[in-house]
Formats: structure tokens, C-alpha cells, sequence
């Protein structure tokens, strides 16, 4: 009951935090049973209802953990369908160093996703969510540290480096290959996703998410694409 209580929660926050036309989106691909693999629901449990009804009725039809991973699948896959737009247009491939302005900072269960390529003779990169010359959160894998490569996290208020953390299970970084990052804020912090691999979480210590201004994007990494968004990208819990 309190794992039902927990991904209530959380999904009513993601719902909340869509725009109104990708709710839409989001209703209609759940009435279509999209994905297939967990079939349609009904039309009068989503449409004309309050999030929370609709949550509650997700929850009851696909049980908790199927809920949330329905959402997940869904949202992810919107959010890579507007990725179509900028390859239609060109706007591909974004020179590094590469910045990003973020208007209102961010919020809970906001998801970064960074599609690119680490460079052949890859030394380091670095991704930084900034306020101001603050480093709200410093992500730096070193690919030719000793004894072994490691991540480096960090943050910076007023040019004073934090206590620095750098200890992972594993580095899933290599030279020449393609890479995809997720970053997911929360309240709590960040959470690290690697190709689809659980990687690290870094808890805020410049907590004022509202006020970040800009993520940077530096070194050794070529871009596909950087996108920004409001989508559930996991739920804590065990699924």
C-alpha cells in the first residue's frame, strides 16, 4: 500500500508537469494501447477526469509498477518523436563547447537526454547544470585517470570547489563509441542513466533548481542531440 501511495505521488507530479498538448498526446496513446504490450484502456478513465482520477485508474488497470513503466515507455518515446523536428530541419549535431539556457531553471522529474559520440582519443568531457558561475552539478568522466578511468561530480559556489565524489561500479565510457546520457532531476538530486544503465546519483547541494540558468556541455564529446523536458524517466521504486 505504501509503494501504491509512492508511485501515486510521483505520477500525478510527472502528469502535472506535462504541457497541455503533450497530456493529450499521452492520453490518446493510452487509448490506442500505445505501447502494445500493455493494451488500451478505456477512454472514459483518462479523458475528462482529474490527474489524479487518471492516476488512480492507470494504477488500478495496469497495477503500480505497470503504471509507471507504461508512463515511462510512453513519455520516453514522446520525447524522442520531437527529436524529429530538428533532424528535419537541419538543427543536428550541435558544436561543443555547447550551451543551453534553461528558462525557469528546472523542476522535479525533469529529464535530460544527451545523444552523441566520445571522441576517439577521448581525454575527458564534462557536463555542468549551472547557476550563474555556480556548478549546481559537475559531471566529468576521465577516460585516463590512474589507476583507472573514473567520473568525477562535483559542484562550485562562488569559484570554491565541493568534496569531490568519483567512486562508480563501473565506467561506461569508450572512446570512438556512440553514447547515450539521461540525467533526471529531482527534488532530491541527480540520477544518471548510461545506455540504458542505472549509473550514479549526486544529491543537490544548490538545491534552488528554479534559479539554474544554463547546461554546458564541454570537451571531448561530439552532439547528435540535447533535449530538455518534463518526463518521468524512472520511478525509484522496484518495479
Amino acid at each position: 500500500m505504501a509503494n501504491d501511495t509512492k508511485y501515486q505521488e510521483i505520477l500525478l507530479k510527472v502528469i502535472e508537469n506535462l504541457k497541455s498538448d503533450d497530456l493529450a498526446t499521452f492520453k490518446a496513446n493510452l487509448v490506442k494501447g500505445i505501447p502494445k504490450m500493455y493494451g488500451p484502456i478505456a477512454k472514459d478513465k483518462v479523458e475528462n477526469v482529474k490527474d489524479q482520477e487518471m492516476v488512480k485508474q492507470l494504477i488500478q488497470t495496469y497495477g503500480s509498477s505497470g503504471a509507471a513503466k507504461l508512463t515511462e515507455i510512453t513519455l520516453v518515446e514522446m520525447m524522442r518523436k520531437k527529436i524529429e523536428d530538428p533532424l528535419k530541419t537541419g538543427d543536428l549535431f550541435p558544436k561543443v563547447p555547447y550551451e543551453q539556457t534553461l528558462s525557469g531553471g528546472l523542476k522535479d522529474q525533469t529529464l535530460i537526454i544527451i545523444s552523441g559520440q566520445c571522441e576517439r582519443g577521448a581525454i575527458q568531457f564534462e557536463i555542468n547544470f549551472m547557476r550563474g558561475n555556480d556548478h549546481a552539478f559537475h559531471f566529468n568522466p576521465r577516460f585516463k585517470s590512474s589507476p583507472k578511468p573514473k567520473i568525477v561530480r562535483n559542484h562550485v559556489s562562488n569559484g570554491r570547489d565541493g568534496d569531490e565524489e568519483n567512486d562508480t561500479t563501473f565506467f561506461p565510457f569508450t572512446p570512438g563509441e556512440p553514447v547515450e546520457i539521461r540525467i533526471l532531476c529531482t527534488n532530491t538530486g541527480y540520477s544518471v542513466n548510461v545506455d540504458n544503465h542505472p549509473l550514479l546519483e549526486f544529491k543537490h547541494r544548490i538545491g534552488d533548481l528554479q534559479n539554474l540558468t544554463s547546461l554546458t556541455i564541454k570537451k571531448d564529446i561530439s552532439l547528435r542531440y540535447v533535449l530538455v523536458g518534463k518526463y518521468l524517466y524512472r520511478v525509484r521504486s522496484v518495479y
